[in-house]
């Protein structure tokens, strides 16, 4: 097994992908596909992909559809021969939500509203890509144990949150899909855009004809006043709604150690300034120790007490948890987002992040507190030299 995990230097956004040049094809796997712009974006997959032959992308895995998620997901598809499409169940919660988000962050007629409309109206299959939504959480946590091998399809449009998906060599996908947050509309003061909501949001009958609503009514509005009406509806401007997923060897051989954290927070001290270096260090004092389990967050509010303690229950339940070397650092580092015990026990935790950001993401008191849990954080910036790459020969 030959594997290539890439943290891409997009700045504020979400790229990430692994490929695997042991099968045929040589696959990717893709988690979110968003930056600063879809410009950005374009430019940046044109340099990475190659110009000759389209790459096969086996799976794209989209943590929620917020512009900066997901700006350069159709430049993807039209560059690259993706096959499937993973992403969080359409409900009226979600399109409030990512509609209004969107708006609020001035990308109301953005071409990532259209993609929107686009997968709703699909409902399956969108230029020959297959479209599959995870469903939330029922809270019965009566969570799939079969594995799907992604490279034979998936029969069902709605596969469960906590169904393994692997690769024919054995590499497992599984995704957690939290349950969506209402919106709220007491808040809203003008009556008259207060019914006109709640009408849009009880008429969840044909989801695309209330999609196709909500992304008219919003390009009637200000940015401004799309801004207050999300706050008043979700309770500020913040990411909570986003899938995670976790990726690496579920049953790995007996004779394989899966890696956890080898630095206690009473013994946290590195002597290497970069990444390769103190990655090969490790590597070489560990042999037999495979530190291959990764966690995919993207804007997973870690904050909220009883997400994280649904989360931590869910992989536990899945028997990954334990077993998870590597984290993404949630919403680009944001205060907001952090929780101590995502970073507990595990070795490294990487956030993506825009240099001169509006928001001042990572927040610096989130780095150093994952720092003295004795979890090395990393910022991967637009900056190329920031880029990180791992590579698993197992």
């Amino acid at each position: 097994m030959e594997v290539t995990r890439t943290f891409h230097s997009i700045g504020q956004g979400g790229f990430y992908t692994e490929s695997f040049d042991d099968l045929p094809d040589k696959p990717m796997v893709v988690f979110d596909c968003g930056g600063k712009s879809s410009k950005l974006m374009k430019d940046y997959i044109n340099s990475f992909l190659p110009t000759r032959s389209k790459a096969t992308i086996e799976a794209v895995f989209i943590s929620h559809l917020h512009d900066d998620h997901i700006n350069g997901l159709q430049h993807l598809i039209d560059r690259a021969n993706v096959k499937k499409i993973f992403l969080p169940q359409f409900n009226s919660n979600q399109l409030f939500e990512i509609i209004f988000y969107n708006a609020a962050r001035g990308a109301k007629g953005s071409n990532s509203n259209q993609l929107v409309l686009s997968f709703i109206k699909s409902n399956h299959s969108l230029n020959e890509v297959s479209i599959i939504q995870i469903a939330e959480v029922t809270g019965d946590n009566n969570y799939q144990n079969v594995t799907h091998n992604i490279q034979h399809g998936v029969s069902s449009q709605t596969i469960a949150s906590g169904t393994p998906m692997a690769l024919s060599n054995g590499w497992v996908y599984i995704p957690f899909n939290p349950k969506s947050k209402a919106p709220y509309f007491d808040g809203i003061t003008d009556q008259t855009i207060k019914e006109t909501l709640q009408s849009l949001y009880n008429n969840n009958t044909n989801l695309y004809e209330q999609a196709e609503a909500l992304a008219q009514f919003v390009e009637s509005c200000g940015v401004e006043q799309c801004k207050e009406l999300y706050k008043k509806m979700f309770g500020g401007i913040h990411n909570g709604q986003s899938m995670t997923l976790f990726s690496g060897l579920r049953n790995p051989n007996p004779n394989m150690v899966i890696c956890s954290c080898p630095f206690p927070p009473t013994c946290h001290h590195y002597l290497y300034s970069h990444w390769r270096d103190w990655f090969a260090e490790f590597a070489k004092d560990n042999k037999d120790c495979i530190p291959t389990n990764f966690l995919y967050t993207g804007d997973y509010e870690a904050s909220d007490k009883s997400k994280m303690k649904e989360l931590i229950n869910f992989y536990k339940e899945m028997k990954v948890w334990s077993t998870i070397y590597g984290v993404q650092i949630p919403h680009h580092g944001s205060r907001k987002n952090y929780a101590k015990e995502l970073y507990n026990k595990r070795c490294y935790a990487i956030a993506s992040a825009g240099t001169s950001n509006k928001f001042h993401h990572p927040n610096i008191d989130t780095l150093i507190n994952i720092f003295h849990q004795g979890c090395k954080p990393f910022v991967v910036t637009e900056d190329k030299s920031t880029i990180i790459m791992q590579y698993f020969r197992i």
